[in-house]
């Protein structure tokens, strides 16, 4: 079992419009490096990101990942792999949810008969892929599993996690681009990242082939937006290292899926 993953949660707020949140360690990092080196003083953020990076790179310091916009959701902790082996991925996406966009995705369901209270999920997985790991801290695949936010309860923060994230925002999906450059982007347009357009763009194929025709203006423009295929993206449906087993189970209430791994694995499932 990979011990690296990821989870992203998707919560549409009505057929066009999406909550996300602003990814900002890149900037963070250049503001805590610049105190430490001389430099250069720069007329704008893009000669100075330029600079940084070009530095970074002569002292082999990694980049981190491209400030943009992006779902809410983050890393699997070890403890969500070590105390829940065959559902970390569900433990793990109300603690990142929370975390970030400040809200709770659970809702109280009664007492357990040890009197503890139960809770039970509003949301549900819609898919799963595999990918390399960015900071390369292991060789296998690591696992990055989408789910749509079906409720959520209490108020979207008002600030950010220091260091990670501005605070969440309700944007519209056809003001989403991959545009990185804000000289290219369409005006009021901001830079969304590929690999979460992707979980979006299956969550709107899905709604709208369940007859929720009101989704299909979002979809459109997802699907013209973001034209990178999973391959183009670095993903795959099963893990290129084939000491992984790829779970056959990750979304049970989407009866296609369920079949087509069932089909896989040969099992009668009617």
């Amino acid at each position: 079992m990979p011990k690296s993953g990821m989870v992203s949660g998707i919560r549409l707020e009505g057929p066009d419009r999406i909550i996300v949140v602003k990814n900002i360690k890149t900037d963070f990092a250049i503001r805590n490096f610049l105190p430490t080196v001389g430099h250069p003083s720069f007329k704008d953020i893009g000669e100075r990101n330029r600079w940084v990076f070009k530095e970074w790179e002569r002292l082999g310091i990694e980049k981190p990942k491209p400030d943009g916009y992006g779902l809410p959701g983050g890393k699997i902790d070890d403890y969500e792999y070590e105390h829940y082996p065959k559902d970390y991925f569900d433990y793990a996406l109300p603690r990142e949810w929370s975390e970030e966009a400040g809200t709770l995705i659970v809702e109280e369901a009664g007492v357990e008969e040890d009197g503890k209270r139960k809770f039970m999920p509003t949301y549900e997985r819609i898919t799963m892929f595999y990918a390399k790991s960015r900071d390369h801290t292991t060789e296998e695949d690591h696992e990055h599993f989408f789910f749509h936010v079906l409720k959520m309860h209490g108020e979207l923060r008002t600030d950010g996690v220091e260091g990670e994230t501005e605070a969440p925002r309700i944007i519209e999906i056809k003001k989403l681009t991959p545009e990185r450059s804000s000289q290219k982007r369409p005006e009021g347009c901001v830079f969304f990242y590929s690999k979460h357009a992707l979980g979006v763009t299956i969550l709107l194929k899905r709604l709208v082939s369940e007859g929720k025709t009101e989704y299909q203006e979002s979809l459109d423009h997802m699907r013209r937006t973001f034209t990178r295929t999973p391959q183009d993206l670095g993903l795959s449906e099963k893990p290129k290292d084939r000491k992984i087993e790829p779970l056959i189970n990750i979304n049970l209430s989407d009866e296609e899926l369920f079949v087509a791994e069932m089909q896989k694995m040969k099992v009668k499932t009617k």
